[in-house]
């Protein structure tokens, strides 16, 4: 999969922009020119959502209605195309010059990886980052799985609106029942694919730490406040209803799952420097690109945002040679010094606030 060129209107802080790609770029600028928005807008592609904003109207230029973003590409060898608009309307798609009726339909056809910041907070203590991306993986890789949780998503938003608004007996027999038949796919899915992401991962890591690491992981089940089991989701929802309406929500349910993920036999939420963190963020985001790689049979587009911040001096020039070995790649860093394997350059000049991991 490669990338050859980007348009953007009124993304972020650009107003019109378009960019040209060779499969080794460096783009470099001071802070606030809008580097990682462009690798943002490519990668929007990719689950049509912003890895750094999670509402899509943060993304529209200020004073703007909407933002438009373009691309052409290869995939297999053959040319593709695709944009997407987005207004109070909602989103509206093309691809390969064809409207998309639904955007679900063309998830997974754009594929790139991107390395960045935010990737240590897959090592902090909220599980969100974690599902999300197990969540993401499986479902490029797995359009049935994505297909459970695309419509188990849809239940859960109906059942969480009636049990705050209307409460309705009844319904609420019949959304929990809808949505432990789409879990019980999505258990089996993800419990079968972390075996599988676990020797993965055990394989890559070693390939950015200096030492010899093991790594663990367990899948942590909210309707079984541990270790899953056979129960049903459905009997679990009904036995805890009356708190549910008192809560105004669903308060079990794959939405709500974690996976406990130790090194060395310690959890990774207990790592003690932004360092560490992120060379475990880079190692899970290895795992991926290697996961989809055995999937689809072809390598995504890597995209790296300054990727070499918090990370020590020993490693830097490991890292930058480990990825060269990608077919594409594209990295953003304000220092132009860190262009160690002299890629062609695109130099930003702006002034975009853009947004820092916690």
């Amino acid at each position: 999969m490669k990338i050859t060129s980007l348009s953007i209107e009124n993304f972020r802080n650009f107003s019109i922009e378009k960019f040209s790609f060779d499969n080794k770029i460096f783009i470099t600028g001071n802070n606030g020119s809008g580097k990682s928005s462009v690798l943002e807008a490519i990668n929007y592609f990719s689950g049509f959502r912003s890895f750094r904003d999670y509402k899509d109207n943060n993304l529209i230029k200020k004073d703007k209605q909407h933002f438009m973003i373009k691309f052409e590409g290869i995939r297999e060898d053959n040319p593709i195309s695709g944009g997407i608009k987005y207004s109070n309307k909602g989103k509206e798609a093309v691809f390969n010059k064809t409207p998309v009726n639904r955007i679900s339909d063309i998830f997974g056809v754009f594929l790139s990886v991107i390395y960045s910041g935010f990737d240590k907070l897959l090592a902090t203590k909220p599980p969100l980052y974690r599902r999300r991306f197990i969540d993401r993986i499986l479902s490029i890789t797995d359009r049935e799985y994505f297909e459970s949780l695309m419509s188990y998503h849809s239940i859960l938003k109906k059942r969480n609106y009636m049990l705050k608004n209307n409460y309705n007996k009844d319904l609420s027999d019949t959304y929990a029942m809808q949505m432990s038949k789409r879990a019980k796919n999505i258990y089996m899915k993800r419990l079968e694919f972390i075996e599988y992401f676990s020797s993965v991962l055990n394989e890559t890591i070693n390939m950015i730490y200096d030492e010899e690491k093991t790594i663990a992981v367990e899948y942590i089940s909210s309707k079984d406040k541990g270790a899953f089991s056979e129960i049903s989701l459905y009997k679990v929802l009904k036995d805890m209803e009356q708190k549910e309406i008192r809560r105004g929500r669903t308060l079990a349910g794959v939405h709500l799952d974690d996976y406990n993920i130790k090194i060395n036999s310690n959890k990774i939420t207990e790592l003690g420097s932004d360092g560490e963190r992120r060379l475990l963020g880079m190692a899970f985001k290895l795992t991926e690109t290697e996961l989809i790689y055995e999937s689809m049979g072809e390598y995504p587009i890597i995209l790296l945002d300054d990727i070499t911040a918090e990370i020590d001096e020993n490693k830097k020039e490991r890292m930058i040679k480990l990825f060269d070995s990608f077919e594409q790649v594209i990295i953003a860093s304000p220092l132009e010094s860190e262009n160690t394997l002299n890629y062609n350059t695109i130099a930003l000049n702006g002034d975009e606030n853009e947004p820092a991991p916690n």
